[in-house]
This record gives structure tokens, C-alpha cells and sequence, in this order.
């Protein structure tokens, strides 16, 4: 996987992107630490989606038995109050 920095990648955006399209992914670095990654549409296309609730379902049956029985109780919210706008 190429590397490039994201000074080097404002310099030489459309090429990374023609790159990025033909041979795969391109990690985008700052000071050396990877921050985010250019891929292809075809490559984010084949990536699994996943949803909060896909991932919450997926959590509580990994941990369900250290978490109990318990129904999830969330805080109620309190209604608006008035607001006389001039």
C-alpha cells in the first residue's frame, strides 16, 4: 500500500485518485500517522455495511451474558418549551 502525505496529496490530487482507482488503496499520512485512506468506489462498493443497530445486536450478543436481562432504557426526552418569536 502506497503512503503518501496529505501536503504531498493536495499537490497530486488527481493522480492519486487515477492511482487510487487502478491499483487499490492509499494511505493519506500527517506527520507520519496514517488519518484516512483513499480507496476506490468499486473497492468502498464491496466493503460490508453495517448499521448502529447491526453493531449494537452484534455487541450485545458478544457481551449479552455480562450485560443480563435487562430491557435498554433510554433517557425520556423533556418536550420544548414555547418560545413567542416577535
Amino acid at each position: 500500500m502506497k503512503r503518501v502525505s496529505i501536503a504531498e496529496a493536495k499537490q497530486t490530487l488527481p493522480a492519486l485518485v487515477h492511482e487510487a482507482e487502478s491499483e487499490g488503496e492509499i494511505e493519506l499520512t500527517r506527520r507520519g500517522r496514517p488519518v484516512a485512506y483513499l480507496i476506490s468506489t468499486e473497492r468502498h462498493a464491496s466493503m460490508p455495511k453495517r448499521t448502529f443497530l447491526g453493531a449494537f445486536e452484534a455487541w450485545r450478543e458478544k457481551h449479552g451474558a455480562d450485560v443480563g436481562d435487562e430491557p435498554l432504557l433510554l433517557p425520556r426526552r423533556r418536550p420544548a418549551r414555547a418560545v413567542d418569536l416577535p
